[in-house]
C-alpha cells in the first residue's frame, strides 16, 4: 500500500546543536536534484580528460541539489565570525561541504525521499 506522507516542514537534528527546517521533499525536487546531476554528466562528456568519478560528482549535486530546495531554515549554522549564517543557495552549499553535515542530510532526507518508505 502506498501511503502518503503529509506535506509541511519538520525541523531534524542534523549534529549537536545545528537544526534544519526542511519541506517534504516533493517529486519536482527529485527531478530538479537529477537534473543538477544531468548537468554535471554532460560538462564530464565534453572534456578532453573525462572524469572517472563522475558518478561521485554527481550524486553530491543531487543531494546539493535536494537541499537547496528542500532546506527553509536552520539553527547553529554561522560563518567565520560566528555570526548566525541565513539560509540561502550558496550557503547551503557552504554547509553541504560539511562532510557530516551532508552525511545527516543524506541519510535523514534524501535517501528516504529517493527510496521511499522502508517499512
Amino acid at each position: 500500500m502506498l501511503r502518503l506522507s503529509p506535506t509541511g516542514t519538520e525541523w531534524i537534528e542534523m549534529l549537536p546543536g545545528v537544526r534544519m527546517e526542511v519541506r517534504t521533499v516533493s517529486a519536482l525536487d527529485m527531478l530538479h536534484a537529477r537534473e543538477a546531476a544531468r548537468g554535471i554528466y554532460l560538462a564530464n562528456a565534453e572534456l578532453e580528460a573525462p572524469d572517472p568519478a563522475v558518478s561521485v560528482t554527481a550524486g553530491e549535486a543531487m543531494v546539493r541539489g535536494c537541499a537547496r530546495r528542500v532546506v527553509v531554515a536552520w539553527e547553529g549554522i554561522g560563518d567565520e565570525a560566528g555570526e548566525p549564517l541565513p539560509v540561502s543557495p550558496e550557503a547551503i552549499d557552504a554547509a553541504m561541504a560539511h562532510p557530516a553535515l551532508y552525511d545527516r542530510f543524506e541519510t535523514l532526507v534524501f535517501a528516504p525521499a529517493l527510496c521511499g518508505p522502508t517499512d
